[in-house]
């Protein structure tokens, strides 16, 4: 299975989908396509499917995921290598509760976000990675670029 990035730029009148991507991605031109959009990311699929043609996509859907967490291991080592023996961010705490942690200025029109904005179960997901949440705070408040 082949999965391949190709980097594109949006403008005021949308995008186009190179077509090496539609050969690799086996589209044809004029093929109905559905978009799936949330925060981030657009993911574009046939808009019918075979079995097969679905397993593909889960597969590579699949396999985008994991290299992606695998950025954010990289950036975010294992709490005993940033933390020390005892991390703030301790899941076993008796308390289970995260550190407080002063905002940032909001005076600009970025959105700054903090270990607060990762929904439970994705943090969970990370820590089981070995993602150490007290550098992910870092990531997230100082809008670091981890991946591209």
């Amino acid at each position: 299975m082949c999965c391949e990035k190709f980097t594109n730029w949006s403008n005021n009148k949308g995008f186009r989908i190179p077509g090496p991507a539609l050969a690799l991605a086996k589209i044809n031109e004029g093929e109905r396509l559905d978009f799936h959009v949330a925060d981030d990311v657009i993911v574009t699929m046939k808009h019918q499917m075979t079995a097969m043609e679905l397993i593909h996509s889960i597969h590579a859907l699949t396999t985008l995921s994991g290299k992606l967490l695998d950025y954010l291991v990289e950036s975010c080592p294992h709490c005993e290598q940033c933390c020390g023996e005892v991390c703030p961010y301790d899941e076993d705490d008796e308390d289970d509760q995260l550190p407080d942690f002063p905002g940032m200025d909001d005076s600009s029109d970025r959105k700054h976000y903090n270990i607060y904005d990762v929904p439970k179960d994705m943090l969970a997901l990370l820590r089981s990675a070995g993602v150490c949440p007290g550098v992910l705070e870092e990531h997230l408040m100082s809008d670091a670029i981890i991946y591209g």
